[in-house]
C-alpha cells in the first residue's frame, strides 16, 4: 500500500469515525442520556479538526501558481503522451455563432427597437480560456474559431483528452479532496502527479516554520519546496516509466 493509499484510508476512517460519533450523539439525546456527550462531542470535534488538517496539507501540496505548474504540465504530459503539447489563450465567445445565425440577424434591429432591455442580451458575452491540447489539436481547433465558439470549435474537432481553465485564474489546485480536481479529469494520468506530490508531502519531516517569518517568506518556501517535487516527478517519470505506466494504468484504465 502507497503513502497515498494509506492516507486515503486514514481519511476514509476519520469520515466513518464522526458518522459513529454523530449516531452516538443522537442517540444519546433521543434517550435523554447525558453522562458522556461532553466527552463524545469533544471526540467528534477532534476527528473533524483532524480531517481538515489533513486536508489542508493535501490543499497545500497541490496547490501551485500557474506560471510554476504550466511548464510542468507540458513536459509531463508530453512524456506520458508522446506527443508535443501546446498551450494558447483562446476566446470564448457564447453568442459568435447565434449573432451569425439568420434568425438573429434578421429579426435583431426590430426586436432591439421593440423591446431595448434585448440590447444586453444580444450584446456579445466573452470569456477567455487556457487551452492545453496536443499541437496538432490546438491547429484544428484554431482553423474553427472564425465559425464556431471555442467550445464548439473543440467538440467538432472531436478531441477527448484536453484541458480548460479560465485565463484570469492565478493558482492551480490538483486536488479535490484527495481525487482529482475536474479541469484536469480528462489526462486521469495527472492522478499520479496528485499521488506522488501528498506522497511527498507526508514523507518529508517539515521542520516547524519560524513564527518571526513573514506570511511573504513562508510563501516563497512553500513555493520552493512545491517547485523541487515538481522536478523529482518529472525526474522520476524520466528514469522509472515501467513503475509510472502500471500506477497510471490502475486509474486511467489506458494502454500506453
Amino acid at each position: 500500500m502507497t503513502d497515498y493509499e494509506k492516507m486515503k484510508a486514514n481519511l476514509e476512517t476519520e469520515r466513518a469515525r464522526i458518522e459513529a460519533l454523530r449516531f452516538q450523539l443522537q442517540t444519546m439525546r433521543e434517550l435523554h442520556l447525558h453522562d458522556g456527550r461532553k466527552d463524545t462531542k469533544i471526540k467528534l470535534k477532534e476527528t473533524k479538526e483532524n480531517i481538515e488538517k489533513q486536508l489542508k496539507r493535501v490543499k497545500v501540496a497541490t496547490t501551485f501558481p500557474i506560471h510554476d505548474f504550466f511548464p510542468f504540465l507540458l513536459k509531463f504530459l508530453e512524456g506520458i503522451e508522446q506527443k508535443e503539447m501546446e498551450m494558447a489563450s483562446l476566446v470564448q465567445d457564447y453568442n459568435q455563432e447565434k449573432i451569425k445565425s439568420n434568425k438573429i440577424e434578421g429579426k435583431s434591429e426590430t426586436l432591439i427597437s421593440k423591446h431595448p432591455k434585448l440590447k444586453c442580451m444580444l450584446l456579445p458575452t466573452i470569456d477567455e480560456y487556457f487551452v492545453i491540447v496536443s499541437m496538432e489539436e490546438m491547429e484544428k481547433i484554431k482553423s474553427l474559431l472564425n465559425d464556431y465558439s471555442l467550445l464548439t470549435a473543440i467538440e467538432k474537432s472531436k478531441i477527448e483528452k484536453y484541458i480548460l481553465l479560465p485565463a484570469d485564474i492565478e493558482t492551480i489546485t490538483l486536488a479535490n479532496g484527495i481525487e482529482l480536481n475536474k479541469e484536469f479529469s480528462k489526462f486521469p494520468e495527472l492522478q499520479f502527479v496528485l499521488e506522488r506530490l501528498i506522497e511527498l508531502e507526508w514523507q518529508e519531516n517539515i521542520p516547524p516554520e519560524e513564527t518571526d517569518l513573514s506570511l511573504e517568506e513562508k510563501e516563497k518556501r512553500r513555493r520552493e519546496l512545491n517547485q523541487k517535487r515538481l522536478e523529482s516527478i518529472l525526474e522520476e517519470m524520466v528514469e522509472n516509466k515501467e513503475t509510472i505506466y502500471s500506477r497510471i494504468r490502475k486509474h486511467s484504465k489506458i494502454e500506453i
